[in-house]
């Protein structure tokens, strides 16, 4: 089972472009806080490519033909991405996110500060994932409840080392404005 887990963790890091982004067993989003944004949709860098489905969430397609669900989620004036994995295992991946005219600002809920505070100050039920053969730590799996998730990450708002550093990824061009 970990190493289904570090597998899915490789993944949401190519796709959000994240060290160590912690997972999560629950989704952060309920029906009364998500949120639609047509802006989110569209073609970005790194042949991602977010398209609505259904009425309250967005498929993100990768170039790599890996195909995932995301819900925006809105906690106390900020917005959140929501991204499931089914495979191996159904996980979630937070980030916290901007959406400007033709930029997606991403930072992933995760650092090595906040792994260290976890156990120091219980913040959020958890399991850290170590690496058996050199025992270093290599993620964390949230284990607690959505609205446990949902206090952990308001308190997270409030400590500027609890995300990683925003990464923008770009909206492509239409064809038609390349051509002129």
């Amino acid at each position: 089972m970990i190493r289904c887990l570090l597998i899915v963790m490789v993944t949401s890091t190519a796709l959000l472009a994240a060290d160590d982004p912690f997972l999560s067993l629950y989704p952060l989003h309920t029906p009364g806080n998500i949120v639609l944004d047509q802006s989110f949709e569209g073609e970005w860098d790194w042949g991602i490519t977010v398209s609505r489905e259904g009425t309250l969430g967005y498929r993100v397609s990768t170039s790599g033909s890996e195909t995932l669900t995301a819900h925006l989620v809105s906690l106390d004036g900020e917005l959140f991405v929501d991204v499931e994995w089914s495979e191996p295992l159904p996980v979630h991946v937070f980030a916290k996110v901007r959406i400007e005219k033709d930029r997606l600002v991403v930072a992933p809920l995760g650092t090595r500060e906040l792994t260290d505070r976890l156990d120091r100050e219980e913040l959020a039920k958890h399991e850290t994932i170590t690496n058996p053969d050199n025992g270093e730590i290599e993620g964390v799996l949230l284990t607690a409840s959505g609205s446990e998730l949902q206090h952990f990450v308001r308190r997270c708002l409030a400590d500027p080392e609890a995300f990683q550093k925003p990464l923008g990824l770009s909206r492509k061009e239409p064809a038609s404005d390349r051509t002129q």
